[in-house]
């Protein structure tokens, strides 16, 4: 697979995560032409390594290694803001009548990009 940006290549990574119930994070060791992407629990074996090509005439982000098994995995879905506003039920949740006004502010806040409140639901 090829993906013009680091972005776009750890965006995919992240998404494909969040469809098998896992989340990911960039190594600590990644950066530059190299990223190494692993699974947020500690002792998981999840792993992609992302390299630019050497090419100049093709600039493109590749995956040159992985290893999709989590195994002594105890990580969980963890999606971000994209993610969370990308849902078909969010919107939805957001006009319902039945949801509590702070809710709802915190909701609008969301889709928004602004900070959520402090407020705990109960």
């Amino acid at each position: 697979m090829k993906f013009p940006t680091v972005k776009d290549a750890t965006d995919y990574i992240q998404e494909y995560a969040l469809t098998v119930g896992k989340s990911v994070r960039k190594s600590a060791n990644s950066g530059g032409k190299r990223q190494r992407i692993i699974c947020t629990s500690k002792d998981c074996t999840f792993f992609v390594h992302i390299c630019k090509r050497q090419k100049k005439t093709n600039q493109n982000m590749y995956i040159s290694s992985l290893k999709l098994l989590h195994l002594n995995c105890t990580s969980t879905a963890n999606p971000t803001r994209k993610h969370i506003k990308s849902l078909p039920g969010f919107f939805a949740g957001a006009t319902a009548d039945r949801v509590p006004t702070r809710a709802r502010a915190d909701l609008q806040n969301l889709m928004d990009g602004d900070a959520l409140s402090s407020y705990k639901y109960q």
